[in-house]
């Protein structure tokens, strides 16, 4: 309601009564491409996200129809996932059709679930990784350092091969390549990255205990989710442009200034909606299972 008042004020393309009952059942990405970022630009990503919530039980069911309840299931269905997102947004690119003004910033070229799957999968595989062999990254110090700075190392080259051909962004450009291949090395680098800290040993404290960060971890969704809308009203009053007249330092400036009301805001918003939500789901939880056969998580 915020964001779609904010817009109405504003005149920043703001929601019709269709586009707020798409986005109220989060299936707005289906629909008109002029209005995927039509309330928040950040909200697109909940739809994929709650329709991969959903499909992810059938894919889950297929593995174990195909593989039986072994591990060799949950590995290729994570593969399968990747597979199949790679697959389906290089066919969304070519065939997708309608992208006839480079300089429209509301064109979306990836918009269902499958095109997604592969950022996903990488999750899912690290996730199958560190239960499959986390015991042994876990002793090892060395490959839990390789991981990190690998997954660092693939990160800084998507950013480096998106300011060197000046992309607009994956969802945005017109680079067959570079709208490829850019979540990949980014979701894989982070894939790694988060399997080198889930193996990190617990007895041993490291910057990640650091209370502050953990904070920000806790509040991190809600903080996503409301940034746009903070950024957006100091932008508005441009404070960094009265220190320069430096674009790339004036944007960084008044990032630095959002910083603290963003955190503001989504502490609140976690304390008000999140927290209270996440202690009624937790008495649907159910005790985590290992699948037939399997007695350790170092087998």
């Amino acid at each position: 309601v915020c964001y779609t008042l904010m817009r109405m004020r504003e005149g920043l393309k703001p929601p019709d009564v269709g586009n707020l009952v798409t986005h109220a059942l989060l299936i707005f990405n289906y629909f008109d491409r002029d209005k995927f970022f039509s309330i928040n630009a950040a909200f697109w990503t909940l739809a994929i996200e709650i329709q991969f919530y959903l499909v992810l039980p059938l894919l889950v069911w297929a593995g174990a129809r195909l593989w039986g309840k072994t591990p060799a299931a949950a590995r290729n269905v994570a593969l399968g996932a990747i597979g199949i997102g790679i697959a389906v947004r290089a066919a969304e690119f070519v065939l997708g059709g309608g992208f006839t003004d480079p300089e429209d910033t509301q064109f979306v070229r990836f918009r269902t679930l499958p095109g997604y799957l592969d950022l996903f999968g990488f999750g899912m595989l690290a996730a199958y990784l560190e239960w499959r062999r986390g015991d042994a990254i876990r002793a090892s110090r060395p490959t839990r350092i390789r991981l990190t700075l690998g997954g660092i190392l693939l990160y800084l080259a998507a950013h480096y091969w998106s300011e060197v051909i000046n992309a607009k962004g994956w969802l945005l450009d017109s680079d067959f390549v570079y709208t490829l291949g850019y979540p990949i090395l980014v979701c894989a680098g982070f894939g790694m990255i988060v399997l080198a800290t889930a193996c990190a040993p617990e007895d041993r404290p490291g910057l990640l205990s650091w209370k502050p960060l953990v904070w920000i971890g806790t509040i991190s969704y809600s903080l996503y989710l409301y940034h746009i809308g903070c950024e957006y009203v100091v932008a508005r009053k441009d404070p960094g442009s009265r220190f320069t007249s430096d674009v790339y330092l004036r944007n960084l400036l008044n990032a630095l200034f959002a910083l603290p009301p963003t955190l503001i805001v989504a502490a609140i918003m976690y304390a008000l909606v999140e927290r209270p939500f996440l202690g009624m789901m937790s008495r649907f939880k159910s005790p985590r299972r290992e699948p037939a056969g399997v007695t350790s998580t170092s087998s």
